[in-house]
Formats: C-alpha cells, sequence, structure tokens
C-alpha cells in the first residue's frame, strides 16, 4: 500500500502541461511589465535631464560636481544683495 501512495505523491508533483504553459505566460508577462516599467523610468529621467539643462542652480550644481572630480577650483561668485552692503551704505543708496 505504501507503494500505491508514493505513485499517487509523484503523480501529483508532476505539473499538467497547461500550468506549465500559463506560469510560462505568466512570467513573459512579467518580464515584458518589468521591460516596459523600466522603459518608462528612463523616458521620465530623460524628459527630466533634458528640463534641467535650463535650470540656472542645476548647471552651477554639476560645474561644481565636476570641478570637484577633477581636483580643481571653481570660481566663487560674490553674491550681491541686501546682505553683503554694511548698513552705512544701505542708507546711502
Amino acid at each position: 500500500m505504501a507503494v500505491v501512495e508514493a505513485k499517487q505523491v509523484d503523480l501529483m508533483m508532476v505539473e499538467h502541461p497547461a500550468i506549465i504553459q500559463r506560469n510560462q505566460q505568466i512570467e513573459q508577462i512579467k518580464r515584458m511589465m518589468m521591460e516596459q516599467q523600466q522603459q518608462e523610468k528612463m523616458a521620465v529621467h530623460q524628459q527630466h535631464s533634458e528640463i534641467l539643462k535650463f535650470d540656472p542652480l542645476y548647471v552651477k550644481l554639476q560645474q561644481i560636481k565636476t570641478a570637484q572630480k577633477s581636483g580643481t577650483k571653481t570660481k566663487k561668485s560674490a553674491v550681491v544683495g541686501p546682505s553683503s552692503y554694511s548698513s552705512n551704505e544701505q542708507l546711502h543708496l
């Protein structure tokens, strides 16, 4: 009787060809969805990169990062604004 039970278990472990095919289709769909998501992420990243090219703060940040990587120093630009004037100079303006 133990031999008969073992054969039944073995038959249960073997998947039906239709189930195997369905599982393969599911895996293929998952892969396609992952690829599509990756492509969408890359498209969004590309759009953001294009937009940032026109942002002066981003451009300055990239220049600083590039200078740091190459080991050169960047020119420091003076900030001109109310805080750069002394109180006496502000009165004369």
